[in-house]
């Protein structure tokens, strides 16, 4: 039977605040206010040191797939995991690991399917109704066998432990939190003060050749009495902001409206991009009637003139092969709709090629270092009949 799907509720804009490689943890921050008529639930967990012998529930949605629900029961913990280049995965032998510092949880599956793109979805403790831990990886089927979930082909999944990604730095996203005291919390209804904001160009990107950038605003919801959202840069030696203030009414509430940035003054030759943030303050108010006030930070990036610096003025390569080796340990592809917690990904050079004839390209990134923290870009440049044509090392 077909089934509709939407995606009428979607929301862009990410900031990567938290990431783990030991417990392959991550936390992202949404730049966007969640309009409260979605009716969101936050859900509850917990970073206490949680072991072994609790059944669980996953809810995921693979790859964007329909939502898929899957219980199951964890059987160890353990302390790192292995991938190797084939896709394979294997953990440490040490599978009685009752250490904070113990990184993953190996469970079986009861019922339902994990597939593959579910990474990162949490586990819920069956007892507690909190998130323990996000999916890490799977071996076997996909689907469980429940007349036997211990057999050699079952699945056997692996999840990583928010009480190691709490040592490993997670409290330092929580004021007043130390790395002696777990936190959690316990599943609420989200409703913020109203009204919240829609922005639109989330990270801005301004280039002072091309004049200013704009950003939109505009109103979740209607609001009773007419909201003044005030702008501000707050670094004005590199952006100013026009206008300062913007104003809703009853009758143009959802009625986008822009301001525009400016850069003061090009980039020194020395810099290729800066970051600047804006303050976005305006009145609210609370379910239970309480009048206040609310502030919100965008962060954007000021481009520089410098060649190779941005989409505008990239390095331009008028043949192949063409060798360049870049730092790209920050490498994100969807920029820039995601950006870090110092402020939006800025890639290290900008390259410009016009083929001659009919090409494919084919590009990979490897790693200098074990740890990842640089790497290189190789990419191999086709003809029509895609036989090779040259080489990018």
């Amino acid at each position: 039977m077909p089934m509709a799907s939407s995606l009428s509720h979607f929301m862009q804009g990410l900031s990567v605040v938290f990431q783990d490689i030991n417990s392959d943890v991550a936390v992202f921050e949404l730049l966007q206010d969640i309009p409260p008529e979605w009716n969101v639930m936050l859900a509850g967990w917990d970073a206490t040191n949680v072991l072994n012998n609790f059944t669980w529930t996953d809810v995921a949605q693979p790859h964007g797939d329909s939502q898929k629900i899957a219980t199951g029961l964890v059987t160890d913990t353990f302390l790192y995991e292995v991938f190797y280049k084939n896709g394979t995965v294997d953990w440490s032998e040490d599978t009685a690991c009752a250490s904070p510092r113990c990184g993953h949880f190996k469970t079986i599956l009861y019922s339902g399917s994990l597939q593959p793109g579910a990474s990162g979805s949490g586990v819920v403790h069956d007892d507690l109704h909190r998130v323990v831990g996000v999916l890490s990886s799977g071996g076997g089927e996909d689907c469980a066998n429940p007349e036997d979930p211990f057999g050699d082909e079952s699945p056997v999944l692996t999840f990583g432990r928010l009480a190691r990604a709490w040592i490993s730095g997670l409290y330092h996203l929580f004021d007043g939190a130390t790395v002696d005291q777990p936190g959690s919390a316990d599943y609420t209804t989200y409703s913020p003060p109203l009204p919240t904001l829609s922005i639109g160009n989330i990270v801005p990107e301004v280039n002072p050749t091309l004049g200013p950038a704009a950003i939109s605003i505009q109103l979740q919801q209607a609001s009773q009495h007419t909201t003044a959202v005030e702008i501000a840069s707050m670094d004005k030696t590199l952006i100013s902001v026009s206008p300062s203030s913007v104003t809703f009414t009853a009758s143009n509430w959802s009625t986008p409206q822009y301001v525009n940035l400016t850069a003061v003054d090009t980039i020194p030759e020395t810099e290729s991009a800066e970051s600047f943030e804006l303050s976005l303050t305006w009145p609210t108010v609370s379910s239970s009637g309480v009048h206040g006030s609310r502030t919100k930070t965008i962060t954007g990036i000021v481009r520089s003139d410098v060649q190779g610096t941005s989409f505008f003025n990239p390095v331009v390569v008028d043949s192949l092969p063409f060798a360049v080796e870049e730092s790209i340990s920050s490498f994100i592809p969807q920029a820039p709709f995601i950006t870090f917690a110092n402020g939006p990904f800025i890639p290290g050079v900008y390259f410009s090629y016009t083929h001659s004839a009919a090409e494919g390209l084919s590009m990979a990134m490897c790693p200098v270092t074990s740890s990842m923290t640089h790497g290189s870009l190789t990419a191999t440049v086709y003809n029509s009949n895609w036989t090779s044509e040259a080489r990018i090392p």
